[in-house]
């Protein structure tokens, strides 16, 4: 919700989704790695990465889009 309201380009409900899915994301990798299996491990870390990347994507367009004449 802090997030959300902190810029209006972000909807509340795409970062809830965004934040489950890094979560869901990195306890998979855990779990993997608490049973060391690394082949598993490595291909949610490369998982964990890309959806980062991601969310960064979305966030810093959203910072673009709040302040257009700043870029």
């Amino acid at each position: 919700m802090f997030l959300s309201a902190a810029n209006p380009n972000w909807p509340q409900a795409t970062l809830v989704d965004m934040l489950n899915k890094h979560l869901s994301l990195t306890a998979r990798e855990a779990t993997d790695r608490i049973k060391k299996n690394w082949t598993d491990d490595q291909m949610a870390f490369d998982l964990i990465y890309s959806q980062a990347m991601e969310m960064a994507d979305a966030l810093s367009t959203g910072i673009i889009a709040q302040f257009p004449t700043k870029v």
